[in-house]
């Protein structure tokens, strides 16, 4: 397919591994273990190696196997999921605050293998989802893996004769419905989804996100000032083609836990602001304001273009003596190289972060330490691999983090 088409097209190809699930007709199936599937992994991706226009994506099977227990397993599963909480087992669907590590220490004491979550299940063996009905029978998911293995097709039932699966009874039918036809308007009554004309304006705003979001995702917050700047009537000009954005630029996205103090974005308006703006902090969450509006002239470089780093702030939220926390600055500082791995698509990289630590100096009571990171092209350091090197056993969820400011170049 690849080889059919343009080297100039991208093609994005995303790998789960198979995950037994409950009510399913492979609910029974053997989950293959984490180290077969990542040897897998491993093998499609030098096969596409040499195809620079292919992307392959992977799920961490670490996380499948996980969902296999919890979707397979019995009431135990409830004691290991509050032992790993209790060992600091915090937003695990994301890979910056996942951890192995943790689960595999709950399971151990409290003496559960996994594995047998994992293996394949006898057909005639009881299972913990047995009491639970879904209405659809036993038999006929059995019937349906069967078919499946010889690559035999169910018909939908609505169009065609009734499969047997066992909801439907004398009073439940299914049943199908054309829609009628809607008369559609004529292109001359269809009203311009985005009026461009006037002139462009354009304005960088600063806004401050509060630690009581430092959860909320960045694509999540994006969407929140665009239906603020829609509801509030701001004029903003849109992007031309088929599926127009309107033209809004953010800058660094903030990681995940961590809350900003000056966070900044560019819009392009087709009318001159003033303080109205400042009208869509009545249609954003409390923990979100903007509070500094300044026009640039046109042709500005990006903010992403001109980051050079950030200025982090961590407070634990465990105990810790000032003096511990000065001499693991020390250390650190003394330090020429610090090398950190990075698993990606099932390779394990290592990157030295040190020249990525501008600066590194405690707070003046010594609750906290203040951190400045290098951003953009190059040398980098993120807040939660600073984390990793000065506390080992730690993650991100026991700091306060606060991005107390982006250092931007030439603005």
């Amino acid at each position: 397919m690849v080889r059919a088409k343009s080297k100039r097209r991208m093609v994005h190809v995303a790998i789960s591994p198979f995950s037994p699930k409950p009510h399913t007709p492979f609910a029974r199936e053997k989950m293959e273990s984490v180290d077969v599937l990542l040897e897998r992994s491993m093998f499609i991706k030098k096969s596409l190696r040499y195809l620079k226009n292919v992307k392959v994506s992977y799920r961490d099977p670490q996380i499948t196997m996980l969902e296999t227990v919890m979707a397979r397993g019995d009431r135990r599963v409830g004691d290991l999921i509050y032992r790993a909480w209790s060992k600091g087992a915090r937003f695990d669907g994301w890979d910056e605050c996942f951890s192995i590590d943790r689960w595999l220490e709950a399971a151990k004491e409290l003496q559960i293998d996994l594995c047998t979550y994992l293996d394949e299940i006898e057909y005639n063996q009881d299972v913990p989802w047995n009491s639970i009905s879904t209405g659809i029978s036993e038999s006929f998911l059995f019937k349906e893996k069967v078919k499946a293995y010889n690559e035999q097709a169910t018909a939908d039932c609505r169009i065609d004769s009734c499969s047997g699966c066992g909801m439907c009874n004398s009073n439940v039918k299914n049943s199908f419905q054309v829609p009628d036809e809607i008369d559609m308007l004529p292109p001359e009554y269809i009203k311009p989804a985005h009026d461009n004309s006037g002139t462009n304006h354009f304005y960088r705003l600063t806004y401050k996100k509060g630690d009581g979001l430092r959860y909320l995702g960045h694509m999540d917050m994006v969407a929140l000032f665009h239906r603020a700047f829609a509801i509030a009537g701001i004029p903003l000009t849109y992007s031309q083609g088929f599926n127009p954005h309107p033209r809004i630029s953010f800058g660094p996205p903030l990681p995940l836990g961590v809350s900003g103090d000056n966070e900044y974005f560019d819009i392009v308006t087709t009318r001159a602001l003033q303080s109205d703006v400042f009208t869509i902090n009545n249609l954003l969450p409390e923990q979100i304001k903007v509070f500094a509006i300044n026009s640039i002239p046109d042709k500005t470089p990006s903010i992403n273009s001109t980051v050079s780093g950030g200025h982090y702030y961590f407070e634990p939220t465990f105990d810790i003596e000032p003096d511990e926390l000065t001499r693991k600055i020390s250390d650190c500082l003394a330090l020429e190289v610090l090398n950190i791995d990075i698993v990606k698509d099932g390779t394990t990289k290592t990157r030295n972060i040190r020249s990525g630590i501008l600066k590194l100096y405690s707070d003046e009571n010594g609750i906290g330490f203040n951190a400045v990171l290098a951003m953009g092209a190059g040398r980098t350091c993120k807040p939660l691999e600073l984390i990793s090197v000065l506390f080992p056993e730690k993650s991100i969820s026991d700091f306060k983090v606060i991005r107390r400011n982006c250092l931007l170049q030439n603005v």
